[in-house]
């Protein structure tokens, strides 16, 4: 059996079965320029992560990271998609240092969120990009769309 027939076997035995997705119709909202993955990994850390990706890079796979979607339309083309890894479940703050004003949070939280967390502590995020009321901090970061208050 191919790599990619077993694939949402081989990635629920490394995440566990409730996050591995490979329902059509769930796999045809992750297409991106007509090309769908064959399954959705959802991770719940970043060791899951990295052990997607060691996974994919050792079996050739091509993987698309995703958060809330909200700019899958920018850049190239896509050539390929094996696996899209949905980093929605990945979304706390994982620093926060106020008075150095540093802060690092994982990839799928959304910047809403970061606001209202910021300002629950006298501050702010000093971003203004589009669709901020859906962007991920990741899908900020990937899309390199920023604003001069950065």
């Amino acid at each position: 059996m191919t790599t990619t027939a077993n694939l949402p076997l081989r990635l629920a035995e490394m995440i566990g079965g409730p996050g591995v997705v490979s329902v059509p119709e769930e796999l045809a909202a992750f297409a991106v320029d007509g090309t769908a993955p064959q399954a959705i990994a959802c991770p719940g850390s970043a060791e899951q992560v990295a052990e997607i990706v060691r996974f994919a890079a050792n079996e050739k796979l091509a993987v698309q990271v995703f958060g809330s979607r909200s700019k899958c339309e920018m850049g190239m083309p896509v050539a390929a998609c094996d696996i899209a890894v949905d980093m929605t479940h990945l979304r706390e703050v994982a620093h926060y240092d106020a008075g150095d004003l540093t802060l690092s949070v994982d990839a799928g939280l959304p910047l809403r969120e970061l606001e209202e967390f910021l300002s629950r502590h006298g501050q702010f995020l000093p971003l203004a990009v589009p669709c901020f009321e859906s962007t991920t901090a990741g899908g900020a970061i990937a899309s390199g769309i920023d604003s001069t208050l950065r």
